[in-house]
Order: C-alpha cells, then sequence, then structure tokens
C-alpha cells in the first residue's frame, strides 16, 4: 500500500483529504503540527502533503528538513497553500495546490506524483 503523510492542522481540511486518499487505496498517517509532522518521518512516506500555515514549525520549514534529510530528500511533496506563488520559496516541492483546491485536482496531482505506483480508487 502506498503510505502518505498528511500535515494539515485545519481538521475540515485534513479530514476531507485523509477521506480521498484513502479512498485511492493510501494508508495515510495524519500530523496537526510541523513539529509531530517531523516525528513521523522516521518511517519516510511515499507522499508528503504539506500544509504551510502550520503552528510552530511552518510547513516551508518542514520542506527545509524534509529535503536537508538524506532518507527524506527525494519524497515526492505535496504542498497546499492560500499563499500567493510570488511568496513560495524556491525549495522544489514537487507540486503545488492553492486553497481551496478541487477534489479532482487533487486526486490527479496525488497519482502523478506517485509516478509509478498511483494508488488504485476502492
Amino acid at each position: 500500500m502506498t503510505d502518505v503523510l498528511v500535515i494539515e492542522d485545519d481538521d475540515d481540511i485534513r479530514g476531507l483529504i485523509v477521506s480521498k486518499l484513502e479512498r485511492l487505496g493510501c494508508t495515510v498517517r495524519e500530523a496537526v503540527t510541523g513539529e509531530a509532522g517531523m516525528g513521523e518521518l522516521h518511517r519516510p512516506p511515499d507522499l508528503l502533503v504539506l500544509d504551510v500555515l502550520l503552528p510552530g514549525i511552518d510547513g516551508w520549514e518542514v520542506l527545509r528538513r524534509v529535503r536537508a534529510t538524506e532518507a527524506t530528500a527525494r519524497v515526492p511533496v505535496l504542498v497546499l497553500t492560500i499563499e500567493r506563488p510570488e511568496s513560495i520559496p524556491d525549495l522544489e516541492p514537487g507540486e503545488f495546490l492553492p486553497k481551496p483546491f478541487a477534489a479532482r485536482r487533487f486526486e490527479e496531482t496525488v497519482r502523478r506524483l506517485l509516478g509509478g505506483h498511483p494508488p488504485q480508487e476502492v
């Protein structure tokens, strides 16, 4: 099964993301802060879905640390943000979706980022 880590502090948005990923057949781990998400990275996921505006360590700092760690440097990351594109640092997230986003676009992006082993809808 495809393992996805979702770091999102908004309960409603996280619930929608988790629901969609589970329908795609993914195993989902959840974190509501950047610190908690970093704690989950001891086991690198197949995909990281990352909010930017998090309490404590923000999403950009999480992404910096993910890219700087050998075990997670190549993990595809889908960044979710309400920030405008010109404010996005050059961190090669893999992909980003502006909030709010359409469920279909989210699903297409997840499948593309997972490349050779996309989940199958169940």
